[in-house]
C-alpha cells in the first residue's frame, strides 16, 4: 500500500491543475444557453418592430444598443446554423449564391411580405475562413460586445431571409433560415421562437 502513498507535492506534480481543452470547451458552449435565455425578450422586441423593410433590423439594432454578435448568435441558434454551416456558406458561396450572368456583383433576391427585395453582400464571401470565432459568436467572442460590422450584417441577412430566396437552390440549401418571414409579428415570432429555444435548452 505505501507505493501508492503520495505527498502533497507529488500529487501537485502529476495533478492537471487545469480543465483538459475539451471540457473547457464544453463548459463555455453550455454557458452560452443561460445568456440567449436572458437577452431572448429584447431580441424578440428588436424583430417584433421590423414592420417596414427587411432590412430594418440593423436600424434598430444600433439604436437599441443589443450586442450584434449576440443578435447574431440568437439568429444562428434558431436556424440550427453551426460554425460548420457557416463556414461551408463562404467556401461554397458561388454554388449557394450564383452571380448574375455578366455582373460582378454577389447577392440574392428574396421575398418579403409579397414584395421581392435584393440584398447585396458587403464583406462575403471572405478569402479566408469564416467561423464562429471570426463573427465572435463562440463562447469567448460573446463575452464583450462586437461592432455591426459588414460581415455580421451579410451573415444575419443569410439566416434571416435565406429560406425566402428567389433561388430554389438557394433557399434549399437555406431552408431553415426562415426568421425573417416573421419579423414584425409578434404572436408569431414569440411562438416561434420559444418553441425554438425549448428544443435548444
Amino acid at each position: 500500500m505505501d507505493e501508492y502513498r503520495r505527498t502533497i507535492d507529488e500529487l501537485e506534480a502529476r495533478a492537471c491543475l487545469w480543465w483538459p481543452a475539451s471540457v473547457t470547451k464544453k463548459e463555455v458552449s453550455t454557458s452560452i444557453i443561460p445568456m440567449l435565455l436572458k437577452s431572448q425578450d429584447e431580441f424578440l422586441s428588436i424583430l417584433n418592430l421590423c414592420k417596414q423593410r427587411p432590412d430594418q433590423v440593423f436600424d434598430i439594432l444600433e439604436a437599441s444598443r443589443f450586442p450584434p454578435n449576440l443578435f447574431l448568435k440568437h439568429l444562428a441558434v434558431l436556424a440550427d446554423f453551426g460554425g460548420e454551416k457557416i463556414q461551408r456558406i463562404n467556401a461554397q458561396f458561388e454554388s449557394v449564391f450564383p452571380s448574375d450572368a455578366g455582373s460582378s456583383s454577389r447577392g440574392f433576391n428574396y421575398l418579403w411580405s409579397g414584395e421581392t427585395f435584393k440584398y447585396q453582400f458587403l464583406a462575403l464571401p471572405l478569402n479566408s475562413v469564416l467561423n464562429n470565432a471570426k463573427l465572435k459568436i463562440d463562447g469567448h467572442g460573446l463575452l464583450q460586445a462586437s461592432r455591426l460590422d459588414d460581415m455580421t450584417k451579410d451573415v444575419a441577412m443569410v439566416l434571416l431571409h435565406g429560406s425566402s430566396a428567389t433561388n430554389p437552390a438557394t433557399a434549399e440549401v437555406l431552408a431553415k433560415c426562415e426568421i425573417g418571414v416573421l419579423l414584425g409579428k409578434p404572436k408569431e415570432l414569440a411562438t416561434y421562437v420559444r418553441q425554438k429555444y425549448i428544443w435548444v435548452s
